[in-house]
């Protein structure tokens, strides 16, 4: 997004995906219109949570300067969608959930599970809520994060696993520690 001293937004361009789920970038719908939070353009080093057109995206601004005069904003950011869940989910070995909370009532926005739709939402909210409000099944371990808040929705990143199988992981991946270990041991000592 490009933004204009007096906050008009210039230009925005969004990496969407069509139904194929090939992806091209495309105009953004709020080009010509005030951007939503002028606040936000004084706050230097934040990032922050958009949402447009139903979609989330971290947003970070940084203004355009010539000598001390600002003369615009530019913003970078990047879609919170299945895709980052799902790259979230390989590297923790959690399954990662991106969630909505609006006036209480949570929403699940993408999930490293893959497609989403009311059944999703159906069967993944009982399990979300617990974890939310710290009931969930001991034998679920689960770490919740506030990505931030954009009209009066609150965006989380919940990422949650079976305690047994996580356990399970850790201790088939401890023997690879050990042995690198050993090894790293031995080739200091020769």
């Amino acid at each position: 997004v490009s933004i204009t001293s007096d906050g008009t937004v210039s230009a925005e361009l969004i990496n969407q995906a069509d139904n194929e789920g090939n992806f091209s970038v495309q105009a953004g719908s709020e080009r010509g219109q005030q951007f939503r939070y002028p606040d936000w353009l004084e706050m230097q080093n934040d990032s922050h949570v958009y949402e447009l057109n139903g979609n989330y995206y971290q947003l970070s601004l940084a203004p355009l300067t010539s000598g001390t005069l600002t003369i615009g904003w530019i913003g970078f950011g990047y879609n919170i969608d299945q895709r980052l869940a799902a790259y979230y989910a390989d590297i923790t070995g959690l399954t990662t959930d991106f969630v909505v909370i609006n006036n209480g009532v949570t929403t699940l926005a993408a999930s490293s599970k893959g497609a989403l739709g009311a059944a999703a939402n159906l069967s993944e909210n009982d399990l979300l809520t617990g974890i939310l409000q710290g009931t969930q099944d001991e034998n679920i371990m689960a770490t919740v994060l506030s990505l931030g808040e954009t009209a009066g929705q609150q965006l989380i990143t919940v990422m949650y696993g079976d305690r047994t199988s996580l356990i399970a992981e850790i201790r088939s991946q401890g023997w690879s520690l050990f042995l690198l270990a050993a090894l790293t041991l031995s080739l200091s000592l020769g």
